[in-house]
């Protein structure tokens, strides 16, 4: 047999352009021949959307396991789908948490994100992005092919959702911290997200430490510095909402120079 080297790429270009039974083929042979990693993550995600293979579930848990440690936790995000819903597997909600908990430690800012939500609310909420794909970038997907639990329903206390999860104000924070400290090119409009989220907490004061939930001092300059630059340096639509419709609260003078410019912008 000749020594032949895998090129992961062609399959994504396989990919773009639509011809998706070849680029299947292609990312099996890289996960099944030359065991790379975020091939068999690809092959997961055909799989599980039906691109040019008959769609299982079953078939991308699989390989989503076998791909969870090629990539940025992208894979383990979509395996704590898997259990959260009951695709391909049991339903858990204990392993949906494990995954999303592996997924956030992996640097993926949507599990870090929807683990900052869960940690504050003390539940696990029905997560907004059913998928996170990196073919062929990665991107969230928000559109369910099947239809989701209610994640503001009543929930009573011994529910599995309220059980699974210990609210923790110094987890959020934890979570909140490294999503806020993402790269851009790879989180794209999150970090606006969680610089805005990161800021409300600075400015309500919750805490750092495992020790000391009752909370921690308000941090008014660093939060005002946080939503200054989710507004302006990430676009963040709800950080320019709040800075609009708190005129008089902020101490920090680029934050009263950004709300002058804007109202002037909307007198044009």
């Amino acid at each position: 047999m000749e020594n032949q080297t895998y090129d992961r790429s062609e399959g994504t270009v396989l990919f773009l352009d639509g011809k998706y039974t070849a680029a299947f083929c292609h990312f099996l042979m890289g996960a099944d021949t030359y065991a790379d990693a975020r091939s068999a993550s690809f092959v997961a995600y055909m799989y599980e959307f039906g691109f040019g293979i008959r769609q299982s579930y079953e078939k991308a848990h699989e390989y989503y396991l076998y791909g969870m440690d090629g990539d940025f936790g992208e894979a383990a995000y979509n395996l704590a789908i898997f259990y959260f819903f009951g695709l391909g597997t049991a339903q858990s909600y204990p392993r949906a948490l494990e995954y999303m908990e592996k997924s956030a430690e992996m640097g993926c800012i949507e599990a870090q994100l929807y683990l900052a939500g869960v940690y504050l609310s003390g539940y696990l909420q029905t997560p907004s992005v059913f998928a996170v794909t990196t073919l062929p970038y990665h991107k969230p997907l928000y559109d369910p092919p099947f239809p989701l639990l209610d994640g503001y329903a009543f929930l009573e206390g011994d529910d599995e959702r309220i059980t699974t999860i210990i609210q923790s104000e110094s987890d959020a924070m934890r979570m909140l911290t490294l999503a806020a400290a993402q790269d851009e090119a790879y989180a794209g409009r999150f970090i606006g997200d969680a610089k805005y989220l990161l800021a409300q907490a600075r400015f309500a004061g919750l805490s750092f430490e495992s020790n000391d939930e009752g909370g921690s001092e308000i941090d008014r300059m660093t939060g005002e510095q946080l939503l200054l630059d989710a507004a302006k340096n990430h676009g963040s639509m709800d950080a320019q909402n709040y800075i609009l419709t708190h005129k008089e609260e902020f101490l920090l003078p680029e934050l009263k120079n950004y709300m002058l410019i804007e109202d002037e912008s909307s007198k044009i």
